[in-house]
């Protein structure tokens, strides 16, 4: 069999295989119709081939001509009709023209076929050729110039123009199809050379077997190999595979006499043993061929993954989180050399992403902020991986819609939960992120994943070591607490006596020496005044004594306070507001207590005490806020703090309702987190207290707490702990 005809035996194998394969693959099913037919045009000229080079009877050897020229004529005009398509350009009039075009050739080619075709040659002892050079058929160089050297030229200009404004996967397939549409159009006009009179053998029919199975890929794949990958392995594949399994093929074609003078009616046995060695040195070949040339197209890449990953060893290194995000950008966009980088942290409190660090801020919309239940993050949880932009769904590119020049989004998992996002921008040499890439970065991402949470404990637990101290401190003073009161007493007990003293000395003269201060009614006044300056000391050393009982009150506790127990609710709610009178420095507390059956609950008392004050400390900062707001209004406003006691079979209920300024919609998530607050008085503490509140009830009591709140209307909270029944 000549190895014309085994190419085109190739052509209709694997171009037939292809055609079906992408029809059910592609999504764009019109571009997979016109792909469809451009390769059953392939497939007809492999038909007409494998016929044509077989036949030693003229006759037959033109009609299979004529049956392989429909191939030929019609493959330019789906080619055309398939980049427009692909490109999505508009040119239907111009598709009209050459879709017509083509079937005025095919109807000469049937109809006035020697006058098309023109006349058949026997070349190489083998097969019968089309010989334009007998009859210079004019009509068939038009053909030729218009079809295969104008329509062609125009499809590829088209094709490089769209690259080079193209990005990210779309370049990358456009890249492959130029590639692959150089490979098919050397096939043909290989063959036209021995056409037009050279006398070359027209191995190029091997090249049209193989280029539909590049664009297959082009067009099928999400995520491509990088182009330069491909090549090793094309290059690696026709050394490795193609040129060795020729060879026993070759060789027994053209010693196929001289071994069966040798061997007689067994001269296969030859290149049968030549398949077997091939078929183990083959794979052997092939790699050691890949591996050679990968070290010199992928030089670069090899550089940047080593640095990369190298500098990803030393993240686990920085423990200070802004810094980590900063190294990890920089590293990212200096060796992929990227338009821009940026990392998205999780903010716990809003369960919000933001933007924490960025190269190129400008290309990001730093106000952007990407929640739990939006498509991004919903979509990054379900695919689990890094995507390139191409793979991101509609609704996700619309969130993404204020970054410009998006080529990748890098997620970091710490189990199932997204601790942050790399955006990555486009390359600066605008190729799209292969394959590779991908992978690298997947593992990138578990190692800044690892980095950053080894960075947040190491954050929090220097917080917590703070708040630690901090507790200490508190007890240390509190300790204190009783010994500087006793001292405080002691000298307040000296002012109270001295007073005492005085006034009643003062007295004493007055009575005896009434004559004397009527003759000196300067000196009466006198006596007057100290006695009156005496009775305010009094008076305030009773006030401060009282403060004193209230904090040692609210401080000092029994030991039994401690732990869980049956408590007076009255007793508590008095201490709490006590302190805070002197707290806010007032003389009385707008508070309303009502107790429907729940004059003892079960709880640790002191833990129980704090709750409810800083519930109602917060509830009258808040009122004060709103007496401020009313007052600039010229309305009149009536504070109102209400807290109610109740219980059932299984529970006890506390609800504190004020009147005050109320929480505002974006702040209900962080009203239990740590550190965060709306107050800015002096008086208003670290911003702890709710979240204290908070583990109280739900960690310590197995209880809940919850609020609903109007802005401008007021809030209630309402506090359930689980009842114990009194022994």
């Amino acid at each position: 069999m000549p190895l014309f005809s085994i190419s085109s035996f190739f052509i209709l194998i694997f171009t037939s295989f292809i055609a079906i394969f992408v029809l059910l693959k592609i999504k764009d099913k019109k571009l997979g119709y016109i792909w469809f037919l451009m390769c059953i045009s392939n497939v007809l000229w492999g038909i007409g081939s494998i016929k044509f080079s077989l036949t030693n009877n003229y006759n037959n050897a033109f009609l299979w001509w004529q049956i392989g020229y429909i191939g030929v004529i019609t493959t330019p005009v789906f080619f055309f009709h398939f980049v427009l398509q692909l490109l999505k350009i508009n040119k239907k009039k111009l598709l009209i023209f050459v879709y017509f075009s083509g079937i005025f050739f095919i109807f000469y080619n049937f109809f006035f076929s020697r006058f098309f075709l023109g006349d058949l040659t026997y070349r190489f002892n083998q097969f019968y050729f089309q010989d334009w050079t007998k009859n210079h058929n004019i009509l068939w160089l038009f053909f030729y110039i218009t079809f295969y050297w104008v329509l062609v030229i125009y499809a590829f200009a088209l094709l490089v123009i769209r690259y080079k404004f193209s990005r990210g996967n779309f370049r990358q397939q456009i890249k492959y199809i130029i590639f692959a549409s150089i490979m098919a159009w050397l096939g043909p006009h290989g063959d036209f050379l021995l056409v037009l009179g050279f006398n070359v053998y027209p191995y190029s029919n091997f090249f049209i077997a193989f280029w539909p199975s590049l664009i297959a890929y082009a067009i099928v794949k999400h995520r491509l190999m990088d182009i330069r990958v491909f090549i090793s392995k094309a290059i690696a594949f026709s050394f490795g595979y193609i040129f060795f399994v020729a060879v026993p093929f070759v060789f027994a074609y053209y010693y196929e006499d001289f071994l069966q003078d040798i061997l007689g009616r067994h001269w296969w046995l030859v290149p049968s043993g030549m398949i077997l060695v091939v078929s183990y040195i083959s794979p052997i070949i092939y790699f050691k061929i890949k591996q050679e040339i990968d070290k010199q197209l992928l030089k670069e890449q090899q550089r940047y993954r080593t640095l990369l990953l190298k500098s990803a060893e030393g993240m686990i290194h920085e423990h200070d989180l802004s810094q980590l995000c900063k190294l990890i950008v920089y590293i990212i966009k200096k060796n992929l050399k990227l338009k821009y980088a940026a990392i998205y942290l999780k903010d716990n409190d809003s369960d919000e992403y933001y933007l924490k660090q960025s190269i190129k801020r400008n290309r990001l919309d730093y106000k952007l902020k990407f929640r739990e239940d939006s498509h991004l993050i919903r979509l990054l949880k379900h695919r689990y991986k890094a995507l390139i932009y191409e793979e991101l769904s509609d609704a996700v590119k619309e969130e993404l819609t204020s970054i410009t020049e998006l080529g990748m989004i890098v997620p970091s998992f710490r189990g199932k939960e997204i601790v942050g996002i790399l955006f990555l921008g486009e390359k600066l040499n605008r190729e799209a992120y292969t394959v590779d890439d991908i992978q690298m970065f997947d593992i990138l991402s578990k190692q800044a994943a690892l980095a950053i949470m080894n960075s947040m404990y190491i954050n929090e637990f220097k917080r917590a070591q703070e708040r630690m101290f901090a507790s200490e401190k508190l007890a240390s003073i509190g300790g204190m607490a009783d010994g500087m009161a006793h001292q405080i007493k002691n000298r307040l007990n000296q002012f109270s006596v001295g007073s005492g003293e005085i006034k009643l000395e003062i007295q004493d003269y007055i009575d005896k020496h009434r004559d004397v201060l009527e003759q000196n009614p300067d000196l009466k006044k006198s006596l007057d005044y100290i006695i009156q300056v005496s009775d305010s000391l009094v008076n305030n050393v009773k006030r401060t004594d009282s403060i004193l009982k209230g904090i040692l009150n609210f401080a000092r506790t029994d030991e039994k306070d401690g732990y869980f127990g049956f408590f007076s609710t009255q007793d508590i709610v008095e201490r709490a507001v006590e302190l805070l009178k002197v707290k806010h420095q007032i003389t009385e507390f707008p508070v309303e207590v009502i107790f429907n059956g729940a004059e003892n609950i079960y709880g640790v008392k002191v833990q129980i005490m704090e709750v409810l004050y800083n519930l109602m400390d917060n509830a009258y900062e808040s009122i004060e806020v709103k007496a401020k707001i009313k007052e600039e209004q010229n309305k009149e406003f009536k504070p109102l703090i209400k807290i109610t006691f109740s219980e059932d079979t299984k529970n006890y209920y506390i609800s504190i309702v004020d009147n005050g300024e109320g929480i505002r919609l974006s702040d209900k998530k962080k009203v239990f987190a740590p550190f965060f607050t709306t107050k800015s008085s002096y008086k208003s503490g670290s911003g702890i207290g709710m979240y204290i509140v908070q583990r109280m009830i739900v960690e310590n009591h197995h209880g809940s707490i919850t609020f609903e709140s109007i802005y401008l209307e007021g809030v209630e909270f309402n506090i359930t702990l689980p009842k114990k029944e009194k022994e």
